[in-house]
């Protein structure tokens, strides 16, 4: 039976589906972007002067009334198919494709196929969500005078190589459009480039969650510039790659609706009014590798609950933190020198893990904040800021023994401030063995369990309970000398001099040696000859002055008997004017010079000569000296353990100097012979 006439169309399109043909039927192509419009370049002439609008198709999936169209056929885009006899399309107007484009293309089909048509021309308008299709070449009415089955004349793979290419095409077709998301992705983006390097200027991009590009045009992002973010009100999680180094004034201001913020390692320097504003954000990690907050840097984030400072940061603007009504706590590393006017304004507790920073004036606070800082820390007085101060108290406990053993401890303070059990340590006593664990509830040590006696205990040993953060210990460095006397008297007494001007002063009192060697650190860099290491009591000179009768000289008084004197020495009495032949003796006792004798009168003195009396013999030893340094350690948890280290080039592998050492307070002094090499030092807690 023969089909009507209406399905022939039908069949021969299936036909034409498994044909061996490879072309495109006759039109106009052109590729179709993801969220873009669609857009004819140039008015449809009937070749009267009298512009039509025409079809456009697509190969979209179609309606129900159209399903029986095999994959391939193109339809209108518009169903039920229409003509718009009666209006015009002028240049530049567009039509807009709701939905995804998924792998498909579009046309403008002639009604007679003109394969000497110039090729098509794209100019894509990125307007989300449609497709965009734009056309330069000018077509009659009498090419679009098609029929529908000449519109869904299509050609199709018609052997099974021909349809293998076409399958590969259609699955290359979204990664295609994949790999062009980032180069849309970077279109969002404002920026200049600068000796090769990019910082960005503005967005314009629809907000949300946004990831900055570490690189634009494989060019490094390096700088968000002056309010390039300002007032991006959809903007709500925000990520910084670790190519930034430099964030500018204002440049994520009025962010209202800003949440969460991940910023780079790479960042060194968060600028005046960064985050000012930002009135969702609640919580900021600042990295390690910033130095510095600007002024107003996180000024009026009033969701702002949690804040943490790393301790590379060394200064913090004025008003950094004004008008966070939300910040209830705050810790400050011991790292920050300097802190701005009004800096922590809002703040209800600031807790400070060194000295006192400078540069506070007297509003640098919120009212009635409480300012806690750690013993051994320096620099307080009874307010800072203009709030009162109080000592971030660390634990107490005290043990309970029962004959060697140590069964129990009792509380005496719970500190505050604590997040986690704190490390406990149990020390002296004459024992060992002993362990024990803190109990914390809200913040405090409420209790201290052994869980171990130990044994051995013959007196009270010491509970030490860790402060509730470990702070980075600080280190000052001075230069010393090391002097290494040899070959002393066990049992002898010494004196250490130094030469002052040209005479010996002493430095210390004297000491006994208990050995043959003796040591000493010299604040500085020490010469050999300017020290010496003498018996004691110290070889000092003595004198005497002279009387005089009738010329003559007639005896002498000892004014200073000196000391050091094993042996009479030998006296010289030299003429201050005329006179001349006197002469004397002098006599010595328990190394002192207790008379002068005169022995020959002379003649001829008009004055008093002067009576030379021999120095003392030196009898000094003099030093070898090494250079070394004296390292000032602060902020130490006591009775933890810690580790100094060493490196003899900067950026170098830090190498273990020396054993750990175990502080008994807050502070430390260690002294370093540098063995000729020069190098950098530091120390490290050892959990």
């Amino acid at each position: 039976m023969e089909s009507p006439p209406h399905a022939r169309p039908h069949r021969k399109r299936r036909q034409e589906r498994i044909g061996c043909a490879d072309h495109r039927p006759a039109g106009h192509w052109g590729t179709v972007r993801p969220a873009l419009d669609i857009q004819i370049g140039h008015e449809l002439d009937d070749g009267i002067g009298q512009p039509n609008q025409k079809p456009l198709h697509s190969s979209r999936s179609r309606p129900a009334t159209r399903a029986r169209s095999p994959p391939g056929h193109y339809g209108n885009a518009q169903d039920p198919p229409t003509f718009w006899p009666s209006a015009s399309i002028p240049a530049g107007q567009e039509k807009r494709l709701a939905g995804s484009p998924g792998a498909c293309a579009g046309r403008l089909t002639p009604e007679t196929p003109d394969l000497s048509s110039p090729p098509i021309s794209w100019n894509p308008v990125a307007r989300p969500p449609a497709f965009l299709l734009s056309f330069s070449h000018q077509f009659s009415r009498r090419e679009f005078m098609k029929t529908e089955a000449a519109f869904a004349r299509t050609t199709c793979p018609k052997t099974m190589a021909a349809r293998l290419r076409t399958a590969r095409a259609r699955r290359l077709l979204p990664l295609l459009l994949l790999l062009a998301l980032p180069a849309m992705a970077q279109a969002q983006y404002n920026y200049t480039v600068t000796n090769g390097v990019v910082a960005i200027t503005g967005y314009t991009g629809p907000g949300g969650a946004v990831t900055i590009p570490s690189a634009i045009s494989g060019l490094p992002v390096t700088s968000i510039g002056y309010e390039a973010f300002d007032g991006c009100r959809n903007l709500t999680n925000l990520t910084i790659p670790n190519t930034v180094t430099n964030i500018a004034f204002g440049a994520f201001a009025n962010c209202t609706s800003l949440t969460n913020v991940t910023i780079g390692d790479g960042v060194t320097s968060i600028g005046d009014s960064v985050f000012y504003g930002c009135t969702s954000l609640t919580s900021v990690t600042i990295p390690n590798s910033v130095t510095s907050l600007g002024d107003g840097a996180f000024a009026n984030c009033t969701s702002l609950t949690s804040v943490t400072i790393p301790n590379s940061v060394v200064s913090i603007g004025d008003l950094a933190f004004d008008g966070c009504s939300s910040l209830a706590t705050v810790t400050i590393p011991n790292s920050v020198t300097s802190i701005g006017f009004g800096a922590l304004g809002g703040c209800a507790s600031v807790y400070f893990q060194g000295n006192a920073p400078g540069g506070g004036g007297s509003a640098s606070l919120g009212a009635g904040a409480a300012v806690h800082y750690l013993p051994g820390t320096t620099g307080w007085g009874s307010t800072f800021g203009g709030c009162p101060t109080a000592l971030w108290n660390v634990a107490t406990a005290t043990p309970r023994l029962y004959n060697d053993f140590v069964v129990g401890a009792t509380v005496t303070d719970g500190g505050f401030g604590y997040t986690n059990a704190p490390n406990v340590r149990i020390t002296g006593g004459g024992g060992t063995g002993a362990q024990a664990v803190a109990v914390v509830s809200n913040g405090t040590v409420i209790g201290v369990g052994i869980l171990n006696a130990g044994y051995g205990y013959t007196n009270e040993p010491v509970i030490v309970i860790a402060p509730p953060f470990i702070p980075q210990p600080m280190m000052g460095i001075a230069a010393l000398s090391l002097l290494s006397f040899t070959n002393l008297a066990v049992g002898a007494d010494y004196q250490l001099q130094f030469l002052s001007g040209n005479t010996w002063a002493n430095l210390g009192g004297p000491s006994t040696a208990a050995s043959s060697t003796f040591t000493q650190y010299i604040a500085g860099t020490a010469s050999p000859n300017g020290y010496r290491l003498t018996t004691s009591p110290v070889p000092e000179q003595a004198y005497a002055t002279a009387q005089v009768v009738n010329g003559f000289a007639v005896g002498a008084t000892v004014t200073t008997g000196g000391a050091g004197y094993t042996t009479n020495p030998a006296v010289t009495i030299l003429s201050e004017g005329a006179g001349s032949n006197a002469t004397a003796v002098a006599t010595v006792s328990g190394g002192v010079v207790t008379g002068v004798t005169i022995t020959g009168a002379g003649f001829g003195y008009t004055k008093a000569p002067v009576i030379a009396i021999a120095p003392p013999p030196e009898n000094a030893l003099w030093p070898d000296v090494t250079a070394a340094v004296e390292l000032d350690l602060q902020s130490l948890s006591p009775y933890d353990n810690y580790q100094l280290e060493f490196t003899a080039v900067a950026g170098g592998a830090w190498t273990n100097f020396a054993l750990p050492f175990v502080p008994t307070s807050t502070v430390s002094t260690q002294t370093v012979v540098v063995a000729g090499n020069a190098g950098f030092f530091r120390v490290k807690y050892v959990p």
